[in-house]
């Protein structure tokens, strides 16, 4: 083990271009790296291992893996951002963000948040599973486990509390406290205020 106390000094990690990183044989697990392309740091085996641009930050194994041209990224835990090509998202949590190809300024807290978005962007997921089937709908923001799990392509969508517009595919709709508007599904610019509120009202449209 090793122990490092300095109260005028720091530790400088080794710099690589990332193709002296991936020749590296049997690295082992939280082999820590920094990589040449301006700004970019790489903890974790096969962490940011296509990178070649800048300001990117990756922490977890195979967090990032994809990225060539995407920058001012940053992923937190394994495979985080993993198929990532976009610009200026976030995300923290097992697999979170996990299919991102092109979309940008996404922000995903949570396991399993924002899991399969591709292009869409300027969404935020917080909690377990949130906006876990979106993939292209933009400006969506959902707080608490599970809410808007089965939105694929809305937009617009605000939903606070777990379970909010659980069902929702449409754009437009604000939910908020537990299980609001959980059942709607096609319905666009409905509001929802209050525990279980409208939770069962637009199960048929």
């Amino acid at each position: 083990m090793l122990g490092v106390a300095s109260t005028s000094q720091g530790l400088l990690v080794p710099r690589m271009t990332t193709v002296q990183c991936n020749t590296i044989s049997s690295a082992a697990n939280g082999l820590i790296a920094n990589t040449t392309t301006t700004g970019s740091t790489a903890v974790g085996y096969y962490s940011l291992y296509n990178n070649t641009n800048s300001g990117s930050t990756a922490i977890g194994d195979s967090s990032i893996v994809a990225n060539t041209t995407g920058y001012n990224n940053i992923a937190c835990v394994f495979k985080a951002l993993a198929a990532n090509n976009g610009n200026d998202n976030t995300a923290v949590g097992y697999i979170s963000l996990e299919s991102n190809t092109t979309g940008g300024f996404n922000s995903a807290l949570g396991c399993f948040s924002v899991l399969v978005n591709t292009t869409g962007s300027q969404n935020t997921g917080l909690g377990y599973k949130t906006l876990l089937s979106n993939t292209t709908g933009n400006d969506n923001t959902a707080a608490g486990q599970l809410s808007m799990q089965a939105n694929v392509s809305g937009s617009y969508n605000t939903g606070y509390g777990g379970f909010t517009l659980y069902n929702t595919t449409a754009s437009g709709n604000t939910a908020c406290g537990y299980y609001s508007l959980y059942s709607n599904a096609g319905g666009a610019d409905h509001t929802g205020v209050g525990l279980d509120c409208l939770q069962s009202k637009f199960s048929k449209l």
